[in-house]
């Protein structure tokens, strides 16, 4: 029986990388559930900011769908309490209430997530490349 594959027809890139990112952290959360994990959480998130380090770029997503598929993408994933291996970062995301206060950050630093003064290794499975390939797909976040 031949296999056949799934083509994402006028779909961009962002929504094919999201829809990836989102398989692969569902087969990881079921696999994960054997383990003591913690998971971000945003509640009622406006908008986010995210930034790129070095060279100061950073973008304000407004648009609800958008914001709602991000924060649910970044909220799946399992993190395991870990030392801090790193001080240098790649992305800092800001999520923001209707009033522009700071609900959240996480940055995310090599292979590792900090949120909340602690630093994660990401869940078994979990490549933060997945992640960051999502972050270069949004206007004027560009590698």
């Amino acid at each position: 029986m031949a296999i056949k594959s799934i083509r994402f027809e006028g779909a961009n890139a962002f929504m094919k990388k999201l829809i990836a990112l989102m398989l692969v952290l569902a087969l990881v959360a079921a696999l994960a559930a054997c383990t003591q994990v913690t998971r971000i959480s945003v509640e009622n998130p406006a908008k986010i900011m995210i930034e790129k380090e070095g060279g100061g770029v950073a973008v304000t997503l407004t648009e609800q769908k958008t914001v709602s598929r991000i924060t649910d993408v970044v909220c799946q994933i399992p993190l395991q309490a870990a030392e801090a291996t790193e001080d240098a970062w790649t992305y800092r995301i800001t999520w923001l209430d209707a009033d522009g206060k700071t609900i959240t950050t996480v940055t995310l630093a090599g292979s590792q997530i900090r949120w909340e003064g602690q630093s994660y290794n990401l869940g078994i499975g979990v490549d933060l490349s997945v992640v960051t390939d999502v972050l270069e797909t949004i206007p004027g976040i560009k590698k």
